[in-house]
């Protein structure tokens, strides 16, 4: 409903079933999967804090750990664990945007109010 009124929607889900996702992106359309590889090592760090089980009511079944984990194809940004500093990410994760035409590129007329917006929600 929000992508039809041209609202951009952005969400984190574990979807650990390809086909799941590729429905996803047959629905909305304009789609980005930004696809975040970390090795095992890592998730089970997360799971150690608390991470997506805990969110679920502390169940046992880990996405890629317990449970099956299908990775994306050809998702739009990979990011890869815990190798680069996240604004490094972030600033990846934007030029893909800019590239996608989902974001004004620098010098657009609209990036400066788009900029305010994105410095207004870091701010947050």
């Amino acid at each position: 409903l929000l992508t039809r009124n041209g609202v951009a929607v952005v969400t984190t889900a574990i979807s650990p079933y390809r086909d799941a996702r590729d429905e996803c992106r047959r629905m909305i359309g304009r789609f980005v999967e930004v696809f975040v590889q970390a090795p095992p090592e890592v998730q089970a760090e997360a799971e150690a804090r608390g991470g997506s089980t805990a969110a679920f009511g502390g169940g046992t079944d880990f996405a890629g750990l317990t449970d099956p984990y299908e990775p994306p194809t050809a998702p739009e940004v990979v990011v890869r664990g815990k190798a680069e500093p996240p604004e490094q990410t972030a600033l990846r994760i934007v030029r893909r945007l800019e590239e996608l035409g989902y974001l004004p590129r620098a010098g657009d007329p609209d990036e400066a109010m788009v900029r305010a917006q994105l410095k207004a929600l870091q701010d947050r």
